[in-house]
């Protein structure tokens, strides 16, 4: 519940100040803080569940990310200053712990007993921890596919010819949208070198 309100007092500000802010908890994270308080099993079996789903959707994604892009990119993004930022890489740590935390409570031997007690069925945490797993492999591999495509390829082949020969290139998105004379690809590019990144956004248009 209070990681909802701070949730909820951030996104005020952001929205007030004009600043972008990509919401969590808010008031989900109230409401069903107002249940476990008054002592909701059934709240504490979704809770448990969305906590193990989320917690193994996470961690799969740090294993899995560093995948998504080619490791020299990864070495020259961090070399030149353009990692991951502090408070970003700070939320995600508290974020774990927080749905670590709630995880572990709410398995706990009293909640299971007072479970029993009113023969509530038990539910299986595997299924939760399975699903968010395969959720980001599965969307790491449609990414993997789409930046191997034709698309793919034509979008390296417009973003070289703003840079010099000795630019790598890797292809980050790629998104299509259907209008009255064809389809419009658009997409984004990322140039590197040792010494210098460049992000070149590149769009065409197909019948």
């Amino acid at each position: 519940m209070v990681a909802g309100l701070l949730d909820l007092a951030a996104l005020t500000y952001s929205f007030v100040q004009g600043l972008a802010y990509v919401s969590g908890l808010n008031l989900f994270g109230v409401v069903v803080g107002v249940f476990l308080m008054r002592g909701s099993l059934q709240a504490a079996l979704v809770v448990r569940w969305l906590a193990v789903w989320l917690l193994a959707a996470l961690l799969a994604t740090v294993f899995v990310s560093p995948f998504l892009q080619p490791f020299s990119l990864t070495f020259a993004q961090l070399r030149l200053g353009m990692g991951p930022e502090p408070v970003a890489v700070g939320l995600a740590v508290l974020a774990l712990a927080l749905l670590g935390w709630l995880a572990w409570q709410l398995g706990r031997e009293p909640v299971r007993a007072a479970r029993s007690a009113r023969n509530l069925r038990p539910w299986s945490m595997a299924t939760p921890a399975l699903v968010g797993v395969a959720l980001v492999v599965g969307v790491g591999v449609v990414v993997a596919v789409l930046r191997s495509g034709e698309a793919a390829a034509n979008a390296r082949m417009l973003a070289a010819q703003r840079v010099t020969p000795d630019y790598k290139l890797h292809v980050r998105s790629v998104s299509k949208s259907r209008g009255a004379n064809g389809s419009l690809i658009t997409a984004n590019v990322t140039a590197w070198t040792d010494s210098d990144i460049k992000n070149l956004p590149v769009q065409w248009q197909e019948p």
